[in-house]
C-alpha cells in the first residue's frame, strides 16, 4: 500500500493549485508574474509595489543563486547503461 504523502510516483497536477479564475500576465522590473483578472485595481498595484519592493528574495534561474551548491538542486537519474531501451 502506497503513502500518499510520500508517494511521489503521482502525476505533479494532483498535487499543484489551480487557479481559481482567469489569469493574466504582469511584468514588475522586468520579472513576470500571473495575476487573477478579477482582482481589483488597486489591490493589483499594492501588489505590484510590493513585489517590486521586495523582488531580491525571488530566485528566477539558477544564476540567481550563485551560493547553492548544484547538487543540492539537480536531478540526477540512476540509469543502468547496460540495460536495453524499451520504446
Amino acid at each position: 500500500m502506497l503513502d500518499i504523502e510520500t508517494d511521489y510516483q503521482r502525476p505533479m497536477s494532483e498535487t499543484r493549485p489551480e487557479p481559481v479564475g482567469e489569469i493574466r500576465e504582469v511584468e514588475v522590473e522586468g520579472k513576470k508574474f500571473k495575476i487573477g483578472v478579477s482582482l481589483h485595481k488597486d489591490l493589483e498595484v499594492l501588489l505590484k509595489e510590493t513585489l517590486s519592493h521586495n523582488i531580491d528574495p525571488f530566485a528566477w534561474s539558477v544564476v540567481d543563486m550563485p551560493d547553492i551548491d548544484p547538487d543540492f538542486f539537480y536531478h540526477h537519474l540512476t540509469i543502468d547503461v547496460r540495460m536495453k531501451l524499451v520504446v
